[in-house]
Protein backbone atom coordinates (compact mmCIF):
# COMPACT_ATOMS: atom_id res chain seq x y z
CA UNK A 1 0.00 0.00 0.00
CA UNK A 2 2.61 2.40 0.69
CA UNK A 3 4.35 1.59 -2.80
CA UNK A 4 1.49 2.23 -4.07
CA UNK A 5 0.69 5.65 -2.63
CA UNK A 6 3.64 7.09 -3.60
CA UNK A 7 3.82 6.07 -6.70
CA UNK A 8 0.62 8.72 -7.10
CA UNK A 9 1.97 10.89 -4.44
CA UNK A 10 -0.75 10.37 -2.28
CA UNK A 11 1.96 10.59 0.75
CA UNK A 12 2.69 13.37 3.29
CA UNK A 13 6.11 12.72 4.45
CA UNK A 14 8.21 10.84 1.13
CA UNK A 15 11.26 10.86 3.66
CA UNK A 16 9.44 9.08 6.24
CA UNK A 17 7.53 6.66 4.41
CA UNK A 18 10.72 6.18 1.77
CA UNK A 19 12.84 4.84 5.17
CA UNK A 20 9.56 2.42 6.20
CA UNK A 21 9.14 1.16 2.26
CA UNK A 22 12.96 0.67 1.91
CA UNK A 23 13.16 -1.34 5.41
CA UNK A 24 10.38 -3.82 3.80
CA UNK A 25 12.74 -4.62 0.80
CA UNK A 26 15.35 -5.33 2.35
CA UNK A 27 13.85 -7.68 4.80
CA UNK A 28 12.06 -9.68 1.58
CA UNK A 29 15.51 -9.22 -0.05
CA UNK A 30 17.37 -10.51 2.80
CA UNK A 31 14.57 -13.28 3.39
CA UNK A 32 14.87 -14.86 -0.02
CA UNK A 33 17.11 -13.08 -2.08
CA UNK A 34 16.60 -15.18 -5.40
CA UNK A 35 13.00 -15.58 -5.85
CA UNK A 36 11.38 -13.50 -8.76
CA UNK A 37 8.11 -12.60 -7.24
CA UNK A 38 10.07 -11.05 -4.04
CA UNK A 39 12.89 -9.58 -6.84
CA UNK A 40 9.98 -8.04 -8.82
CA UNK A 41 7.95 -6.18 -5.80
CA UNK A 42 11.50 -5.05 -4.15
CA UNK A 43 12.05 -3.47 -7.49
CA UNK A 44 8.84 -2.09 -7.81
CA UNK A 45 9.47 -0.63 -4.06
CA UNK A 46 12.38 0.37 -4.72
CA UNK A 47 11.81 2.71 -7.52
CA UNK A 48 9.32 4.56 -5.58
CA UNK A 49 11.38 5.00 -2.45
CA UNK A 50 14.48 6.86 -4.83
CA UNK A 51 16.49 3.79 -4.83
CA UNK A 52 16.20 3.78 -9.12
CA UNK A 53 19.80 1.69 -8.86
CA UNK A 54 18.69 -1.12 -6.71
CA UNK A 55 15.26 -1.30 -8.44
CA UNK A 56 17.26 -1.96 -11.79
CA UNK A 57 19.33 -4.87 -9.92
CA UNK A 58 16.42 -6.47 -8.64
CA UNK A 59 14.09 -6.08 -11.11
CA UNK A 60 16.76 -7.60 -14.00
CA UNK A 61 17.79 -10.87 -11.53
CA UNK A 62 13.94 -11.44 -11.16
CA UNK A 63 13.64 -11.19 -15.16
CA UNK A 64 17.13 -13.04 -15.63
CA UNK A 65 15.25 -16.01 -13.22
CA UNK A 66 11.72 -15.67 -15.25
CA UNK A 67 12.00 -13.93 -18.64
CA UNK A 68 8.54 -14.00 -18.57
CA UNK A 69 7.21 -12.31 -15.48
CA UNK A 70 4.64 -9.41 -16.71
CA UNK A 71 5.42 -7.41 -13.24
CA UNK A 72 8.80 -7.19 -13.55
CA UNK A 73 9.38 -6.43 -17.35
CA UNK A 74 6.68 -3.96 -16.34
CA UNK A 75 7.93 -2.04 -13.47
CA UNK A 76 11.91 -2.53 -15.08
CA UNK A 77 10.05 0.00 -17.90
CA UNK A 78 9.05 1.93 -15.33
CA UNK A 79 12.91 2.29 -13.38
CA UNK A 80 14.74 2.58 -16.44
CA UNK A 81 12.57 5.98 -16.87
CA UNK A 82 12.73 7.14 -13.72
CA UNK A 83 16.99 6.90 -14.24
CA UNK A 84 16.61 8.83 -17.62
CA UNK A 85 16.71 6.20 -20.11
CA UNK A 86 13.46 6.63 -21.56
CA UNK A 87 14.46 4.80 -25.10
CA UNK A 88 15.01 1.65 -22.73
CA UNK A 89 12.18 2.47 -20.77
CA UNK A 90 10.02 2.21 -24.35
CA UNK A 91 11.34 -1.25 -25.78
CA UNK A 92 10.67 -2.57 -22.43
CA UNK A 93 7.53 -0.89 -22.34
CA UNK A 94 6.54 -2.37 -25.90
CA UNK A 95 7.70 -6.14 -24.94
CA UNK A 96 5.53 -6.38 -21.96
CA UNK A 97 2.52 -4.83 -24.28
CA UNK A 98 3.61 -7.82 -26.79
CA UNK A 99 4.04 -10.08 -24.82
CA UNK A 100 0.74 -9.29 -22.19
CA UNK A 101 -1.99 -7.70 -24.58
CA UNK A 102 -4.62 -9.13 -22.09
CA UNK A 103 -2.56 -7.98 -18.76
CA UNK A 104 -4.75 -6.09 -16.36
CA UNK A 105 -1.85 -3.32 -15.84
CA UNK A 106 -1.91 -2.71 -19.74
CA UNK A 107 -3.39 0.94 -18.64
CA UNK A 108 -0.63 1.23 -16.80
CA UNK A 109 1.99 0.24 -19.40
CA UNK A 110 0.63 3.22 -21.39
CA UNK A 111 1.00 5.68 -19.03
CA UNK A 112 4.29 4.72 -18.35
CA UNK A 113 4.94 5.21 -22.12
CA UNK A 114 3.03 8.28 -22.40
CA UNK A 115 5.74 9.80 -19.56
CA UNK A 116 8.74 8.37 -22.04
CA UNK A 117 7.14 9.89 -24.59
CA UNK A 118 6.53 13.33 -23.45
CA UNK A 119 10.59 13.38 -23.01
CA UNK A 120 10.75 12.61 -26.44
CA UNK A 121 7.58 12.82 -28.83
CA UNK A 122 4.46 14.50 -27.25
CA UNK A 123 2.54 12.97 -30.62
CA UNK A 124 3.86 9.64 -29.57
CA UNK A 125 2.59 10.74 -25.79
CA UNK A 126 -1.19 11.91 -26.82
CA UNK A 127 -1.15 8.34 -28.37
CA UNK A 128 -0.48 6.43 -25.37
CA UNK A 129 -2.34 8.35 -23.13
CA UNK A 130 -5.57 8.10 -25.33
CA UNK A 131 -4.79 4.39 -24.54
CA UNK A 132 -4.01 4.44 -20.95
CA UNK A 133 -7.68 5.80 -20.50
CA UNK A 134 -9.17 3.49 -23.08
CA UNK A 135 -7.93 0.91 -20.92
CA UNK A 136 -8.28 2.86 -17.78
CA UNK A 137 -11.32 5.24 -18.19
CA UNK A 138 -11.23 5.97 -14.27
CA UNK A 139 -7.47 6.51 -13.58
CA UNK A 140 -6.96 10.56 -13.58
CA UNK A 141 -3.30 10.35 -14.01
CA UNK A 142 -3.99 9.24 -17.66
CA UNK A 143 -5.71 12.39 -18.32
CA UNK A 144 -3.00 14.52 -17.03
CA UNK A 145 -0.33 13.09 -19.15
CA UNK A 146 -3.06 13.43 -22.16
CA UNK A 147 -3.78 17.12 -21.04
CA UNK A 148 0.62 17.46 -20.49
CA UNK A 149 0.99 15.89 -24.30
CA UNK A 150 -1.44 18.11 -25.87
CA UNK A 151 -0.26 21.37 -24.42
CA UNK A 152 3.21 20.29 -25.68
CA UNK A 153 1.38 20.31 -29.25
CA UNK A 154 -0.12 23.53 -28.68
CA UNK A 155 -3.86 22.45 -27.88
CA UNK A 156 -4.21 24.42 -24.86
CA UNK A 157 -7.69 24.24 -24.95
CA UNK A 158 -8.08 20.95 -25.33
CA UNK A 159 -5.86 20.30 -22.60
CA UNK A 160 -7.40 22.26 -20.58
CA UNK A 161 -11.02 19.95 -20.80
CA UNK A 162 -8.92 17.43 -19.97
CA UNK A 163 -7.82 18.70 -16.81
CA UNK A 164 -11.32 19.08 -15.91
CA UNK A 165 -11.86 15.65 -16.45
CA UNK A 166 -8.95 15.14 -13.89
CA UNK A 167 -10.98 17.53 -11.20
CA UNK A 168 -14.09 15.34 -12.07
CA UNK A 169 -12.29 11.83 -10.97
CA UNK A 170 -10.70 13.77 -7.92
CA UNK A 171 -11.93 16.63 -6.83
CA UNK A 172 -8.87 17.38 -4.78
CA UNK A 173 -6.31 16.82 -7.37
CA UNK A 174 -3.77 19.95 -7.55
CA UNK A 175 -1.00 21.19 -10.04
CA UNK A 176 0.86 21.40 -7.18
CA UNK A 177 0.41 17.63 -6.45
CA UNK A 178 1.35 17.07 -10.28
CA UNK A 179 4.39 19.04 -9.73
CA UNK A 180 5.84 17.35 -6.37
CA UNK A 181 5.05 14.08 -8.16
CA UNK A 182 7.94 14.61 -11.15
CA UNK A 183 9.95 15.89 -8.59
CA UNK A 184 9.98 12.94 -6.85
CA UNK A 185 9.66 10.36 -9.33
CA UNK A 186 12.35 11.01 -12.06
CA UNK A 187 16.31 10.75 -11.31
CA UNK A 188 17.55 14.11 -13.49
CA UNK A 189 16.41 17.96 -12.82
CA UNK A 190 16.48 18.50 -16.40
CA UNK A 191 13.97 15.64 -16.96
CA UNK A 192 11.51 16.88 -13.80
CA UNK A 193 12.07 20.42 -15.10
CA UNK A 194 10.71 19.84 -18.42
CA UNK A 195 7.71 17.56 -17.07
CA UNK A 196 6.98 20.53 -14.53
CA UNK A 197 6.56 23.22 -17.36
CA UNK A 198 4.03 21.04 -19.21
CA UNK A 199 2.22 20.62 -16.35
CA UNK A 200 2.26 24.26 -15.73
CA UNK A 201 1.49 25.19 -19.65
CA UNK A 202 -1.78 22.52 -19.03
CA UNK A 203 -2.77 23.84 -15.96
CA UNK A 204 -4.16 26.75 -15.47
CA UNK A 205 -5.41 27.69 -11.72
Amino acid sequence: LTAMQMVWGQVSDQVKESAKLLSLVNKALWLAPHDPVVLGYCGYGAIWAGQVGQAIGCLERSLAINPNSSFSRLHYGAALYTDARAEEAITQLELFLRQSPKDPYVGVAYFFLSRCYLLLDPHKAEDAARNTIKHSPSFAWGYVTLAMSLAALGRGAEAQKHVQKVLQLEPGFTRQRVEDYWRGVLREQEQSDKMIALAQLAWTD
